[in-house]
Parts: C-alpha cells; structure tokens; sequence
C-alpha cells in the first residue's frame, strides 16, 4: 500500500485540484488516500498495538512520531494550506506500520520487508533506467539530459536522474552485502559483481554530484567494514567496482559518436559537475554553483523563518533570476516553535513570474529545500528540529555501536546487517543535499526498514 501511493501527493487531497482528466486524477486519489486506509485499520484491527503506544514504541519512532505532530501544530497556527497535512498523515501511518512490525520481533519479518523494498527499488530502477538509455542512445545529449527524465506517466513526473542515482546506489550496497557474505561462492559473486559493475556504470553516466560522492565515502567504508581475502582481492575489486565502470560510461559516451569524422575518447560531462568551470571566481561562488543554488536556497529559507522576509542582497539576487519579489506568500507572523507545516519550503519558495523558466522549477533557487535538517526546521519549527537532530544522532550512535562491538567476521556474515547500515549512512550524507527522509517517500522506506534492522541488533548487544 505504501508504495503504491508514492509519486503522489497532497494536491489530489485538495479539492480545488482539477489539472488532470477524471480517470487520472481518480487513480491518484486513491493511491494517495492508501496511507489513510492503513491509519483506519491500524485503530479498527490493531487494538492490542494501540496500547501502551508510547511506552511500547522504539524511540526513533517515537521521535519521528513528535516530529509528524509537531508539522500538523505549525500548519494548525495559520489554518493555511490545510491539504498538506497529507505529508504529516503519510508520516504518522509508516511510524504505526513500522511499529506493528517492530513489536512481533521477528529478524526473518525485517528482513522480508527490507527485501520487499530492494525489490521495489530493483524493478523501478530497471524500467525507467532502460526506458532512459533507449531513448538517450541515439541522441547526442548525456544521460542526464534524457527526454525520458523529463516525461509524465499516469500524470506525475518520472524519477528524475538524482532518484534513478540514488536508487542505483542502494541497489549497489544492497548486492554488494550479499557478495562478501559469499565471498567464496565463485559464481554467485561473479553475478553480483557483474550487476553492480552495470550499476554503478549507470549512476556514473547519471552524474548526480551527490550520489558520486556519496559513492566514494561507502566506499571507503566498505573497504573498513568488510573482511578482503588479502590484498590481492581488494585490488582486483577496485579495479572491477571502480575502474571498470569509469571506462564502461567513458565508452558508453564516446560510443554514441560513432560514425562522425573525428571521434574524441573523452568523458564528458554535465555542467559544472565537479564547481564552476569560470577559475577566476572566488570560492564562494564555486560552492553556490557545485550546489546547483542550494547554498542560495538555503540562505533564503533561513531568512524567511527567522525573520519573516528576505533582506536586500536576496531580493536583488531575485530580480536577477527575473522573478517578481512580491509573488512570494510570506507569514504575516512567525511561528519559530513549530514552524510552518509540511512542504512549507515549496509553498516559500513557489513563484511563477518568470514566464521563461521551465514550468517543473516554479522558483529561483528551484522549488524545495535540498536540504533535510533545514526542512525540518522550515516544516517543524525548533522543537522539531532538534527533534530530528537528535532521532538522526541515536541512529548513528546505535551504528557505531554495531561496528566497533562486532569483529569484521561477524559483519560479512550479516548481509542484512552491514547493507541496512551502509544504507542509512548514505541516507544521512543526502539528508545533506536534498530532503531525504525528512519527508514520507521512498528514503524514508528504505531508512526505516533499515533501522529496525539495526535497532535489534543493537538490543542483542545491550542484552
């Protein structure tokens, strides 16, 4: 149910959406009501689960529970956009299911559900990283700028390249645990090594900034979590995890030239991929550009909570991007608490003035926080916040726990284990870059599955 209702959202919970024929929006209303028909059997069904809730509920899931709440109370103090208490809903439903699940402490049920939710992943990557490619090959455009990227399926918009990254990250550390638990399994690793070759030579030609850099930091965990047979087999798996696939996206490129007089073998890449491409700029403006206005983004929300507006450089830098200062629909009064409710960073940030600028963006510095801890505070005010500061602190010190409790033996024997942790890690480093779990959708999922997975670890570890 939860993840047939993804790709939705709270505009089909509001009446006064009719940008869709009757049929479409139906499908959608339905899918993206799944969430509320689990919070009604929940309360109907469940009774014995309902009991001694809190005091029966893992603390992160309590906490994510006050930091849910804490949404619906910024969005009750201004009685404005009312239909986003979609995402708070959406929020409180996962944290009951994942708490129904956590009570029949059952290793071989996580596990199951952490399966399902690769599975997921699996088949979503493959169809629409397949239908990308064929588009893409015949074109002379980068992967990143597929058409297919840019299309609607069903009336919402398909995953974009940072999604397919992101889905073909976790796809990665999902084989890879089951390769060093079978290190000595020729064929079966073959296989896994063959997929993850594939894999990451995808997310390479994707080229999100975030997902390559994210890939190199797991990597070099991988390479202090995991037990290598020697140095020989952890050469050979750089050269077949790293080079490989380097040079597999290099050809794939310069493939695509083929038959033109002059053929460069080169790796191209996207726009300022790697910072400016402009040397003389000042540091600075090297960050602004590599974080695609994030940075700016940033700086503007920050300014719309604490002080309700933005100051005079912002404006003017605006007016630059050929945005009207007065379209933006600021409070009339601050709520520094509870902030200002679910998607409330869109709802700042929204602003259609620039008839020039593409209809998916609806903004200067694009259309949401790109950063989880800043929406968390835009969204939840303070007190939710440090809410999920803290739920995000007790998930890594329960990992570290795990790491430095256990010999690297145990850990390759683990699969569900050491891939649920390298998972949340990576979910933590883009928590950095784009909202993340910070708000119901599939990282979210994938960090919770994951969590409970850790959590009973670590009670092993206490007991």
């Amino acid at each position: 149910m939860f993840w047939l209702s993804i790709n939705t959202g709270s505009k089909y919970i509001n009446l006064a959406f009719t940008d869709q024929n009757f049929d479409i929006y139906n499908i959608n209303l339905l899918r993206s009501l799944l969430p509320y028909f689990f919070i009604l059997f929940y309360f109907l069904s469940l009774k014995k689960y309902q009991k001694n809730f809190i005091s029966n509920t893992d603390v992160v899931l309590n906490l994510f529970l006050v930091y849910a709440i804490l949404q619906i109370l910024g969005m009750l103090y201004y009685l404005d956009n009312m239909y986003e208490h979609y995402w708070a809903i959406c929020l409180i439903s996962l944290i009951f299911f994942f708490n129904w699940i956590n009570h029949a402490q059952d290793e071989k049920l996580l596990n199951f559900i952490f399966l399902i939710n690769k599975i997921a992943l699996i088949l979503i990557f493959t169809i629409f990283i397949t239908i990308a490619i064929k588009d893409n090959f015949f074109s002379k455009e980068l992967l990143y700028h597929s058409q297919t990227m840019k299309s609607v399926f069903n009336g919402e918009h398909t995953p974009r390249s940072s999604g397919l990254s992101r889905m073909g990250l976790v796809i990665f550390i999902f084989f890879n645990s089951f390769y060093f638990a079978n290190v000595h399994k020729k064929l079966f690793c073959f296989s896994i090594l063959i997929i993850n070759i594939i894999v990451i030579s995808i997310f390479l030609l994707l080229q999100s900034r975030g997902v390559i850099l994210s890939f190199v930091l797991i990597f070099i965990l991988i390479n202090f979590i995991y037990k290598f047979n020697g140095i020989k087999h952890r050469c050979a798996y750089f050269l077949l995890i790293v080079i490989i696939p380097i040079i597999l996206s290099t050809i794939y490129q310069n493939t695509k030239n083929y038959g033109k007089k002059e053929i460069t073998i080169k790796l191209e890449l996207r726009e300022n991929v790697f910072g400016a491409k402009n040397t003389s700029e000042d540091f600075n403006n090297k960050l602004i550009s590599f974080s695609n206005n994030r940075m700016i983004a940033w700086d503007f929300l920050l300014q719309v909570f604490f002080y309700g507006n933005i100051n005079h450089n912002m404006k003017k830098k605006v007016k630059s991007q050929g945005y009207d200062v007065s379209s933006f629909k600021f409070k009339n009064k601050k709520n520094l608490l509870t902030g200002y409710g679910p998607q409330a960073d869109r709802h700042f940030m929204y602003n259609n003035t620039n008839s020039s600028e593409s209809n998916i963006i609806m903004g200067p510095f694009g259309y949401h926080a790109s950063n989880g801890y800043i929406y968390s505070l835009i969204s939840s005010g303070i007190i939710g916040f440090l809410v999920f500061i803290t739920l995000n602190f007790i998930i890594f010190f329960k990992i570290v726990k795990i790491i430095f409790k256990h010999q690297i033996q145990y850990l390759n024997t683990k699969p569900y284990l050491t891939a649920s942790i390298l998972c949340i890690i990576f979910l933590h480093i883009r928590l950095l870059y784009e909202n993340s779990f910070a708000i119901y959708g599939v990282d979210l999922f994938i960090l919770l599955s994951s969590y409970l997975i850790i959590q009973r670890e670590f009670k092993k570890i206490i007991n």
